[in-house]
């Protein structure tokens, strides 16, 4: 059986990992929202 502080430890790390994964899909939003934006401009040229 895992010791509460592991638990709480393995929660923290969880929770970190969580945060990054969540920072890191916003970051490929944004980017993929830059491009769908200069995909249009391009269109809007032609």
């Amino acid at each position: 059986m895992t010791a509460p502080a592991d638990q709480g430890l393995a929660a923290v790390a969880l929770a970190e990992l969580t945060r990054q994964h969540l920072a890191s899909a916003q970051q490929a939003a944004r980017a993929a929202d830059d491009a769908h934006r200069q995909v249009e401009q391009v269109r809007g040229q032609r």
